[in-house]
């Protein structure tokens, strides 16, 4: 259990410090190291931790559920899994109205997910890697909103792109291959358990 409890708190301290590091002209740090370096730095942290909260997550042992789970939580995290997953796909591609109009899709799919996962109820493991990532979604929304508000007032918001079906399109049908492998063994090949059972 300690690995994974180290590897969330590398992997959310370098999310919680880019998240609410200042961005002021003069202290900002990754105006300081050049956007090049600060990236660098940032992306082998979050993969080494992200590297320890996998592996610790396959060392700790099943606990005793500290919860259990709502009746027929099973469908429903199955249910819950399908926009989650669109919205995740959504959020890697060029804007479309999916992605445009949830605002926030990634953080909103990570939400989605830990909710999907914690339905069923949880041991001490599994509340800690899914009750995390929710946590965390739920605490960088606002945050993204504040620093969007803060970019715009300062006249650095960028162009908006036009946002196009074919690429809700392209999110739906990418999302449905991915479910439909992971309901049907994909799941229980990387995790050990169903995604149905």
């Amino acid at each position: 259990m300690e690995v994974l409890i180290v590897g969330l708190t590398i992997f959310f301290g370098a999310h919680c410090y880019s998240a609410f590091r200042s961005r002021e002209a003069g202290s900002d740090i990754k105006e300081r190291l050049g956007e090049a370096k600060y990236m660098g730095i940032y992306s082998l942290v979050s993969l080494l931790g992200f590297g320890l909260l996998i592996w610790g997550y396959s060392l700790a042992q099943p606990g005793q559920y500290l919860f259990v789970g709502i009746a027929g939580a099973r469908d429903v995290a199955v249910l819950v899994m399908v926009p989650a997953l669109i919205l995740l796909v959504a959020s890697q591609l060029p804007p479309g109205h999916i992605k445009s109009l949830s605002v926030h899709p990634m953080l909103i799919a990570i939400a989605l997910w830990g909710i999907a996962h914690l339905l069923d109820g949880a041991d001490l493991r599994q509340l800690l890697l899914f009750g995390t990532f929710l946590l965390y979604s739920l605490i960088d929304i606002p945050a993204v909103n504040r620093r969007t508000r803060q970019a715009s007032s300062a006249g650095n918001s960028g162009a908006q792109s036009t946002p196009k079906l074919s690429y809700d399109l392209i999110a739906v049908a990418i999302a449905a291959v991915v479910f439909l492998a992971l309901v049907y063994g994909l799941h229980d090949w990387l995790f050990g358990r169903s995604a149905l059972v």
